[in-house]
């Protein structure tokens, strides 16, 4: 269950107010850019949000680290900067998403609905489509190999550093690595077989 604070949920239950979305990008540090659905500018937490259409898509949740996702249509016509996703790479920029109550005698309080990264964007004549993931889709990365105490380079090849003579052989081992002077190149994780089976201590909790 998705928690607000008090101010917000405060708000919701007061007929004058109002639910907006009050969204940042990153751009760099010199720039982000502020957009809101609210019917006008607004003013939050210092920065101004421009007010535009946007279209809410599913946001798709799952058990795992690494599908959350988020997808907003912007409507490119009133659309202030957009020239900004032309000039700029903005895929992996930090994007945060609030949800705001606004009264107009209170203002705006606001609590983070969604955080995450821009994982795609296109922009046309009339809109721009922006995809938003959790950043715990950086976690979700496959290994070119997995580890293993052997070494796991080719007898002679360019990794392996050697240049075997006719007849000699290896097992892989650091031990022999290091017969062949070559253990500064061993692919092995020498120390796997003494902590598979400990605990790792990752530090005072």
């Amino acid at each position: 269950m998705k928690d607000y604070d008090n101010d917000l949920l405060t708000l919701l239950n007061l007929d004058e107010s109002n639910l907006g979305l009050l969204m940042s990008i990153y751009v760099s540090e010199e720039l982000s850019l502020y957009y809101t659905t609210f019917d006008m500018d607004v003013l939050w937490d210092g920065n101004v949000y421009s007010s535009t259409d946007m279209d809410i898509g599913d946001i798709s949740y799952s058990t795992g680290l690494s599908v959350d996702k988020f997808e907003l249509k912007l409507n490119a016509v009133n659309l202030v900067n957009p020239t900004i996703f032309l000039e700029n790479d903005l895929r992996n920029n930090e994007v945060i998403i609030n949800l705001g109550g606004f009264v107009l005698a209170d203002g705006i309080t606001a609590a983070p609905l969604f955080s995450g990264v821009i994982d795609d964007w296109d922009l046309s004549e009339l809109s721009l489509d922006i995809t938003i993931v959790n950043e715990f889709i950086l976690w979700n990365k496959k290994a070119l190999r997995i580890p293993d105490v052997l070494c796991q380079w080719g007898f002679g090849e360019v990794e392996c550093g050697y240049t075997p003579s006719a007849g000699q052989r290896c097992n892989k081992t650091y031990n022999q690595c290091t017969t062949y002077g070559q253990q500064d190149n061993y692919g092995g994780f020498r120390f796997i077989n003494s902590v598979e089976e400990n605990k790792i201590w990752w530090g005072p909790k």
